[in-house]
């Protein structure tokens, strides 16, 4: 009998699936039931006044069939599906699917109303007060309130406009809230709006003339300065024979413009502002990075020079008499400068030259010292390194390295002055150690009672005395070879001798 159990297997399953297609159609038209929060879902998707358009005519369109609908139990072989109990749970759904819209439009509405009287607000403060500008400032301030506000419009009107849509809705469906006052506020602003930028627009177009004026005038400077610089690059790369304060001056012209294009690019860049202001699109010319490449190979060009300069004044202004002390800065200034003029230019290589004028000069500074110096020994040498004089407490050192060539070629002659002033140096400190024992020399007397009772005084340092006149005699006869102090010399000689010949008949009285 298996031919029966294969027929009662096919028809089991025959009404199984014809059950399966039964509960499938009365399920698609359950799905409303399913939704966990309806509205959170129509949070989510109706955005659009055209959603919430869509959505009420579906649901109004599900409420009329739901009623045309016929809920008889239906028999499927010998199984019976009974539906009578969906119709409540059918207009159930309809009645909260179309709360849920409501719902949703009302708050769409609020927060489109919330959002409009928000920018009014912003708007109408901002629009206080607004006179007539007086001036570009206050036009451009007006221009910035214009530009923020134009900005939001078209977002703000798509708002209005799906505010009206949904709140015709509103009124269509059975809603009650009532936008009419934000809708005037609306108006009433955008009028504003609207009066205000007609006045702007007529004293702006009055600005964009002068600021077009301005920028020309700027292009034209940038132009001849372009012009005026690139002609003289032929002028500042010949530095043959060429002193050393002109080429400072040149390097002080080359900063002094590049300050006054960095000036125009400043001017530039606040005049490009002003221009954004009122939407005005302005063209940078090629001149503009013509001069600005020009000014960079004109600034690293001349940079180092600068450097070196600035280096060189300080260590210049310093005094003399300070500096002698620290003669190796010169010649560590000089080694750590020639150490960095690679790659060269014309003008690395005229510090080169530069640098060659103080090249072993401290060595020789050694003899400009001036320790044992007199202001005689001081014209000698001004005059002859070709120095104006000035006193030596106020010698600088830029006075001596102005004159290094003249050091290096003269320099036998300085030492002889140098040799010259210490001789006599020490001359005037013998000389005047002389005259200070001579000033203090004294005798040494004791009194002694004779047989009648009377003080006889009596020296005893006799010998002391004259070894020391002696002594003395023979360092005046040491100093009196040199030309400067035979004068001194021989005045002391006469007087030493007639002291030691006083002091010996003195020794002679005394014995007798």
């Amino acid at each position: 009998h298996s031919w029966l159990g294969n027929k009662a297997v096919r028809q089991l399953e025959s009404a199984l699936s014809s059950l399966e297609a039964t509960c499938a159609s009365w399920t698609r038209r359950a799905a409303l039931a399913c939704v966990p929060d309806l509205d959170a879902l129509c949070q989510l998707h109706l955005t659009e006044p055209q959603h919430w358009e869509n959505n009420f005519k579906a649901c109004k369109a599900y409420g009329q069939a739901v009623a045309k609908m016929t809920f008889e139990d239906e028999k499927i072989e010998w199984i019976t599906v009974g539906t009578i109990t969906l119709r409540r749970e059918f207009e159930a759904q309809a009645r909260s699917l179309w709360a849920c819209l409501m719902s949703s439009l009302v708050a769409s509405c609020r927060s489109d109303a919330a959002r409009i009287d928000a920018f009014v607000a912003s708007a109408a403060v901002m629009l206080e007060n607004q006179a007539l500008p007086k001036n570009a400032k206050e036009l451009a301030e007006m221009s910035a309130t214009q530009q923020a506000l134009q900005q939001q419009m078209p977002e703000m009107e798509s708002t209005v406009e799906a505010l009206k849509r949904k709140s015709h809705m509103l009124r269509t469906w059975g809603g009650d809230t009532s936008v009419d006052g934000t809708m005037k506020e609306w108006r009433k602003i955008h009028e504003l709006m609207l009066s205000q930028q007609k006045m702007f627009e007529h004293q702006a177009e009055i600005v964009k003339s002068s600021l077009s004026g301005d920028w020309d005038n700027l292009n034209s400077s940038v132009e001849a300065w372009t012009s005026r610089w690139s002609q003289a690059k032929p002028r500042l790369d010949d530095t043959h024979g060429v002193d050393y304060t002109e080429m400072l001056d040149r390097c002080r012209s080359v900063f002094e413009a590049h300050a006054s294009l960095n000036k125009f690019v400043t001017d530039r860049d606040e005049l490009i502002k002003e221009c954004d202001k009122f939407q005005m699109k302005v063209q940078l010319s090629d001149t503009w990075d013509q001069a600005e490449k020009l000014m960079a190979e004109y600034v690293t060009l001349w940079t180092p020079l600068k450097e070196y300069n600035d280096e060189f004044e300080s260590m210049a202004d310093q005094e003399w008499i300070v500096f002698q002390k620290k003669i190796h800065l010169i010649e560590e200034f000089s080694v750590k400068w020639k150490s960095r003029l690679e790659p060269f230019t014309i003008v690395t290589l005229y510090i080169q030259q530069e640098l060659e004028k103080y090249s072993d000069l401290a060595p020789l500074l050694k003899y400009l010292r001036g320790t044992d110096f007199t202001e005689r020994h001081w014209h000698e040498v001004y005059s002859l390194l070709e120095m104006e004089y000035k006193k030596p407490d106020t010698l600088q050192v830029r006075d001596l390295l102005g004159a290094a060539m003249n050091i290096k070629k003269h320099i036998k002659y300085l030492q002889k002055i140098c040799s010259a002033a210490s001789s006599e140096s020490a001359i005037r400190n013998a000389l005047n150690e002389l005259e200070i024992w001579f000033a203090g020399a004294r005798f040494n007397i004791t009194y002694y009672n004779d047989k009648a009772k009377r003080p006889t005084p009596i020296v005893k340092d006799f010998k002391e005395i004259l070894s020391k006149i002696e002594e003395q005699q023979w360092v005046v006869s040491s100093l009196s070879g040199g030309a400067n102090g035979s004068d001194a010399c021989s005045t002391w000689e006469a007087r030493l001798r007639a002291a030691r010949a006083l002091l010996r008949a003195t020794h002679h009285a005394q014995r007798r």
